[in-house]
């Protein structure tokens, strides 16, 4: 967790995940911005999803949520 207070969850791809992350959440999310190719963000299911090269994710909850909805939240995007 980052910061409870604004549901904001950070982590990091393994490294066998990231082409499959982008290549889902290209497919699944909506694109919301892209910073020259460091700073994609997305939205899915109401989520914030900032994706920063080569593995980072920092994930804002749109309501109260634990580490377990976050994990959630990532498994449907990728399945």
């Amino acid at each position: 967790m980052v910061c409870k207070s604004s549901n904001s969850f950070g982590g990091k791809l393994k490294p066998d995940k990231v082409e499959e992350f982008k290549k889902k959440a290209a497919e699944k999310a909506e694109k919301k911005s892209e910073i020259a190719g460091f700073l994609v963000k997305y939205e899915f299911k109401g989520a914030s999803i900032s994706f920063i090269p080569p593995n980072s994710v920092i994930i804002i909850m749109k309501d109260e949520a634990s580490q377990e909805d976050v994990k959630n939240l990532l498994n449907e995007l990728l399945e």
